[in-house]
């Protein structure tokens, strides 16, 4: 009897220790859940805080690559740790998200380099190209940091091709001097001056001057040789100079015939003509000469800025002040004024003299005179001839 109750006691024992066992562990269990779900929640707050948004596609300020490898440190504790698959999961999300942070914060530093403070350009192209490959690997998934990050990237391409373009402009003037004209150089200068970049600018400015001088010496070149042949024309209109008629030297002619004499105003002739009772019609040239002649077209006379230049004749009554007129012979022209007159002009049918003020011409035809005129200008036949 007494053994029996021995073991009744003994096997009642052994099982109340099995049984505290088991519920030990159970509980030992659950701190040890709580405690990893706690660790990871502290992994999940800190990745969500690095993000501005609920979809996670903007960076908060100032998140570094330091706050990413503290993030890792705690990740890397966690590797042989039992846990649900729900906290799995959890972290597993955490992981993908801080991998996005990481390589957003790439993509930001390399885009932060292209434009100074002053959002000037600050690299070469193959920055700009670098800094677009790392953003755009993001575009499926984080569209929103793209977009402004591409802004950023936009602007600094924008401004490479204006320093491209002007540096072409720039190199074709300098390689094509011959052509250069004024709108090229000042088109060229305009896109010189629009570019932000300091150093570019600077360099092609010192290029642009040499091809603004040597714009300079050309249109210097250009205006003199323009002055001259100004200069060149004048003096042949006016007394011409630079190839004289032959008779310089002759007899001095006088140049009041009739009533008209060179140099009267416009008024004073219609009154000759008025005196003497001559219908004339009036014609004017393009380049402003005047010219009144009678119906009969024996008499002509131009005007140039309002002063008579030349007086024609055709009509017999009416000679030189030397007594040359229409119908005389060209022996009695040269025994009056001389053989010293310009020969080249007889093959077009007229010689002429020039006594160094004024032009004496007569028209001659089989050595008969059949019309003259006396003017301060070489002669050039009247356009209603």
């Amino acid at each position: 009897m007494n053994k029996k109750v021995m073991m009744y006691a003994t096997g009642a024992l052994i099982l109340l220790f099995l049984i505290g066992g088991f519920a030990w562990k159970v509980q030992a269990d659950k701190t040890n859940a709580n405690a990893v779900n706690n660790r990871i929640d502290v992994i999940v707050d800190k990745v969500s805080a690095m993000f501005t948004d609920d979809k996670k596609e903007l960076l908060a300020t100032n998140v570094s690559e330091k706050n990413v490898a503290e993030v890792e440190e705690l990740i890397d504790a966690e590797k042989n740790t039992k846990m649900s698959d729900e906290t799995a999961e959890r972290l597993d999300e955490a992981i993908s998200d801080l991998a996005d942070v990481k390589q957003m914060i790439e993509a930001q530093v390399l885009v932060d380099t292209l434009l100074d403070d002053k959002g000037v350009l600050a690299v070469e192209a193959v920055a700009i190209d670098n800094a677009e490959k790392k953003v755009e690997a993001l575009q499926d998934r984080k569209s929103a940091f793209v977009e402004i990050q591409m802004e950023v990237i936009e602007e600094a391409r924008h401004q490479l091709l204006e320093i491209e373009t002007a540096k072409a402009a720039v190199e074709a003037l300098r390689n094509d001097q011959e052509k250069l004209t004024r709108k090229q150089y000042e088109e060229a200068l305009a896109l010189v001056e629009a570019i932000k970049q300091k150093k570019a600018k600077a360099e092609l400015m010192t290029l642009l001057d040499e091809v603004g001088k040597a714009l300079e010496k050309k249109e210097a070149e250009l205006a003199e040789k323009e002055e001259a042949k100004k200069k060149e024309e004048a003096n042949a209109s006016t007394n011409n100079s630079s190839n004289p008629p032959k008779g310089t030297n002759s007899v001095k002619f006088e140049s009041e015939i009739d009533g008209y004499y060179l140099g009267m105003t416009e008024k004073e002739l219609l009154k000759v003509f008025d005196d003497n009772n001559v219908q004339v019609t009036r014609t004017k040239s393009q380049d402003g000469t005047i010219q009144y002649y009678n119906i009969g077209e024996d008499i002509t006379c131009s005007v140039i800025n309002g002063k008579l230049v030349e007086i024609f004749m055709k009509v017999g009554n009416i000679p030189t002040a030397e007594g040359i007129k229409v119908g005389d012979s060209l022996k009695r022209i040269e025994s009056i004024y001389g053989t010293d007159y310009n020969k080249e002009h007889s093959k077009y049918g007229y010689i002429e003299y020039y006594d160094g003020n004024v032009y004496l011409m007569f028209l001659v035809s089989d050595k008969i005179v059949y019309g003259w005129s006396i003017s301060k200008i070489p002669f050039t036949p009247p356009t209603h001839l």
